[in-house]
């Protein structure tokens, strides 16, 4: 196994099943409420008691891990760029720094990021010259860059694969916070159909709604960054791989980002 192969397993992994598991929790909980006839309070009861018992019993746990793992893959099936532009509409307005405002200024893989980073570049490596791809084509030249990393400096290629799946991980519990606010609505929504006292099951499905909105709001919010850090890295990569002329499987090192440096400017 490559070092790439080996350094990216367990945050890719982690991107799948960390949604698929909230998407499954948050189903599960409006599911026994239902089958409770509204009694959330007492699903919360059943759902630990059951999770006690499947502490010796792992074939089951493997399998609701495996239908987790599915779920997951379902929402990271989902395009990245619904997410971005989902936090372009929701939070442009909160940017507040010059950086964060950057990343709203342009579409995927974000111009104006790559336009500040190469001037800082520029101003502070004489001789260093790139190209910076047209509006149309950036985001197929963002992925040749990533291709052409793959192949001529693998271990740098497997810290820019760990900074996608943190993207898609952000992307994912976005879809996952989401589906917790959707679940939990109709939840109530259900339980009032049954004629369930409010008691039994406000609370509790209040409760999930915050959770889910907290989820949703905190990683959707945050989408735009993680990407946009994933985009500095990766252009600082091939920026340095360009001009130093890196050999094939070399490891081109990687300055600090420049985020800061762009803030202050």
């Amino acid at each position: 196994m490559s070092k790439y192969e080996d350094g990216r397993l367990k945050p890719d992994l982690f991107a799948i099943i960390g949604p698929g598991l909230y998407i499954l929790a948050t189903t599960l909980f409006v599911g026994m409420t239902w089958h409770q006839g509204g009694d959330a309070r007492g699903a919360f009861d059943a759902a630990m008691s059951f999770l006690g018992q499947m502490t010796g019993e792992w074939v089951l746990a493997l399998g609701l891990l495996f239908f987790a793992y599915l779920l997951g893959s379902f929402a990271r099936a989902i395009s990245v760029n619904r997410a971005d532009h989902l936090c372009k509409a929701l939070f442009r307005r909160m940017a507040r720094k010059p950086y964060d405002q950057s990343l709203f200024e342009s579409a995927f893989p974000y111009r104006t990021i790559m336009e500040k980073t190469l001037k800082a570049v520029e101003k502070n490596r004489r001789g260093y010259k790139f190209a910076i791809p047209e509006p149309g084509t950036a985001h197929t030249e963002f992925n040749l860059w990533k291709a052409e990393l793959a192949e001529k400096a693998s271990n740098t290629f497997g810290f820019v694969r760990e900074l996608e799946a943190r993207v898609r991980l952000f992307a994912g519990m976005t879809w996952a916070g989401a589906w917790g606010v959707l679940t939990a609505l109709v939840g109530m929504l259900g339980c009032w159909q049954l004629g369930a006292a409010p008691s039994q099951w406000l609370v509790p499905l209040l409760l999930q709604l915050a959770l889910s909105k907290v989820f949703f709001v905190g990683y959707c919010s945050q989408v735009r960054r993680v990407r946009g850090q994933e985009v500095e890295q990766v252009f600082l990569a091939i920026i340095l791989l360009r001009n130093d002329n890196g050999r094939e499987g070399q490891s081109v090192p990687l300055p600090a980002p420049l985020s800061a440096s762009i803030s202050a400017a």
